[in-house]
């Protein structure tokens, strides 16, 4: 899980050098030192700032409208990379941004300029705002896929697999879908509802047999530690994934719901106020005989669809998590 005292400490040292400079002036602290790469934090022309110091830097720097980069040569015959985030609202992705910058290099201590530049191009679609206010329906039902890929995609399908596998973030007509033809709709309800919603016709609809994971969760206070965060959830996803390319898609795939990356390591992100208990889980079949609207039953004119499953009604369906 990220460090949260490291991310405060990245706050204190962006506040504290801003404030320690004239404006247009320029200030850095090292964080991080490889063997070919030294990371420091700072501000650079009155705007926060990490730079890469490296002895060979042959590459083409590429600015966003949200992070300029510059290459400044110093007096120790050196390079300086100068990432600077333009837009301070953004802060906390930013620290994010360089606290990857820092794993990477205590990942591989020979780490070059190069893989860290390529991991600044992963990033830069990743610095923009949040589309809108995230509702706690949105919430809750993340955190229920979530600890569905916790429990059972990784177990069952590995890293890679149950990443890719996940398509609800991506507004599918599954949640998850995989190779090996299996599919699954996953719901998270409070305690004791007695319905399910189904919000479409294809969420149910398959040639192949699938399983509806009905999970009850109860909202707790927000300082409750037996209660689960969107924070703790995707920090435990993210530290078992051991392939940086896996890592990246994964934080994608949040960034498409609409939620910034701060939501990882900001315990104080809106979308991390929320806390539930895991109540229970309970997984049905889906086949052919199940319960459920199909398309070829319906008139042509009818457009949208949805509808509610009595769940004590489907008892019968319930099954073990294959």
């Amino acid at each position: 899980m990220i460090d949260e005292k490291r991310f405060s400490q990245y706050e204190k040292t962006f506040q504290d050098l801003q404030t320690q400079i004239s404006v247009g002036n320029n200030k850095f602290r090292t964080q991080k030192i490889g063997e070919k790469v030294k990371l420091l934090a700072g501000v650079d022309g009155g705007k926060f700032a990490a730079s890469i110091i490296c002895s060979q830097c042959e590459i083409d720097v590429a600015s966003t409208s949200l992070i300029s980069v510059k290459k400044i040569y110093t007096f120790e015959n050196e390079t300086a990379v100068v990432f600077s985030l333009t837009d301070d609202s953004l802060l906390s992705i930013f620290i994010t941004f360089c606290i990857d910058l820092e794993n990477v290099i205590s990942f591989d201590n020979k780490v070059s300029i190069i893989e860290i530049y390529n991991r600044y191009l992963y990033w830069q679609k990743m610095f923009k705002p949040e589309t809108k206010n995230i509702s706690e329906s949105t919430v809750k039902g993340l955190i229920g896929e979530l600890k569905l890929i916790e429990e059972h995609m990784i177990p069952k399908y590995g890293n890679t697999e149950a990443i890719n596998g996940w398509m609800g973030s991506e507004k599918a007509h599954k949640d998850f879908a995989f190779k090996d033809g299996m599919w699954y709709e996953a719901k998270a309800v409070n305690t004791g509802k007695l319905t399910v919603k189904i919000s479409s016709i294809e969420q149910l609809h398959s040639e192949n047999i699938g399983i509806l994971v009905i999970a009850e969760i109860e909202k707790t206070s927000s300082d409750n530690p037996q209660g689960f965060r969107l924070f703790d959830l995707l920090n435990i996803i993210k530290d078992k994934i051991d392939l940086d390319d896996v890592q990246m898609t994964f934080y994608n795939k949040v960034l498409s719901i609409g939620i910034t990356l701060d939501v990882f390591t900001n315990p104080n992100h809106e979308a991390n106020s929320y806390r539930y208990i895991f109540i229970k889980t309970n997984c049905f079949k889906v086949d052919a005989s199940f319960p459920k609207l199909e398309k070829h039953n319906l008139s042509n004119a009818i457009g949208l669809v949805s509808y509610e499953l009595i769940i004590s009604e489907i008892e019968n369906y319930k099954t073990d998590f294959f």
